[in-house]
């Protein structure tokens, strides 16, 4: 191997006649851009201040797709069950089933997130779909006991872990404001 025909080179060169080098060069092409840091970031955040990753199925019933989106939902051809037909084209559905099933074994405060793929069908697309990248956030409950001091779920709370959440993907200047039906922009 060529390697070999190396190793015996310097052995019969000699390793102590090799001269070394403390610093090395290499070219700034060579390091690629990571498409998923901020995700990697988002988790990082949300996690440290008490949320916990959920993961859904990405397939959805007809009634889940037309539910929460009006963007047009992508059928398989071959679904594994009526309820598992569509590709999803929100993430709504699958954390509220989440939310649900931990109400209903008494968990009552909850701080959910996911991070995933939303499809919609685009016909001018060779594979008839645009598919996005998107977080989606959930809180639940007022309050959770804590032996020092409790934790509580109000807006204040909400309006500061997106604030928190928006300064580490770096934005600076975040300004919130309450619309005309007295819901928080």
């Amino acid at each position: 191997r060529e390697v070999d025909l190396y190793e015996e080179i310097a052995r019969v060169f000699g390793y102590n006649n090799i001269p070394s080098n403390t610093t090395f060069k290499i070219s700034s092409r060579s390091f690629e851009v990571d498409e998923l840091y901020i995700e990697d970031v988002l988790r990082n955040v949300l996690s440290k201040i008490g949320f916990n990753e959920h993961y859904s199925n990405s397939l959805y019933s007809e009634k889940d797709v037309k539910s929460f989106s009006s963007n047009r939902a992508i059928k398989l051809m071959n679904p594994l069950s009526p309820e598992l037909q569509f590709l999803r084209n929100n993430m709504i559905p699958g954390v509220l089933r989440a939310i649900s099933y931990n109400l209903n074994r008494s968990e009552q405060y909850i701080k959910l997130f996911e991070i995933g793929s939303i499809h919609e069908y685009d016909n001018r697309k060779y594979n008839k779909a645009n598919e996005n990248r998107v977080l989606c956030i959930a809180w639940n409950g007022k309050n959770k006991t804590h032996w020092l001091h409790p934790n509580i779920i109000d807006v204040y709370t909400v309006k500061g872990e997106i604030e928190l959440l928006f300064k580490n993907i770096g934005f600076e200047e975040i300004d919130f404001s309450i619309n005309d039906n007295n819901i928080l922009d």
